[in-house]
């Protein structure tokens, strides 16, 4: 299972998901969780050049690859969606279902919370970006 976080969380979010999923005696799954560019307390921000979604996407779609899940679930929440679908749309054989929720409206971006986000993003707003920088990664099995 692969987690895209929503706006303005972080991989954190998902931590009952890993405790039901990944950890203890039913654990079934191998799970990892990115935390968007700049919403990781202990990373750089991005410079404004790397925050464009095309190469947000390219890097989430790395790190898919680079950690070797296959079989791959994507859990997307809120903007997370935005940019998961995205993903799906670029990157279609690297994953099997999708998981998404609390996505928002997709409506005029003016009248939307995630048309917000977007608009944001579109703008720079380094508050609205993410990279492959920082991932959890629960144990798999070999």
């Amino acid at each position: 299972m692969f987690f895209i976080h929503g706006w303005p969380d972080s991989a954190a979010e998902f931590a009952a998901q890993f405790g039901g999923f990944c950890y203890g005696p039913n654990a079934r799954y191998c799970c990892i969780a990115i935390t968007l560019q700049n919403f990781h307390p202990e990373l750089p921000n991005a410079p404004l050049a790397d925050l464009r979604i095309l190469e947000s996407v390219e890097r989430i779609a790395s790190t898919i690859r680079e950690t070797g899940v296959v079989d791959t679930t994507l859990v997307i929440h809120d903007w997370g969606s935005f940019i998961g679908y995205q993903l799906l749309h670029l990157h279609p054989d690297l994953v099997e279902r999708t998981i998404s929720f609390d996505i928002g409206s997709g409506g005029h971006p003016n009248t939307t919370y995630q048309g917000v986000n977007v608009q944001g993003f579109e703008a720079h707003d380094s508050s609205l970006t993410q990279s492959s920088a920082a991932y959890w990664q629960a144990p798999c099995e070999e």
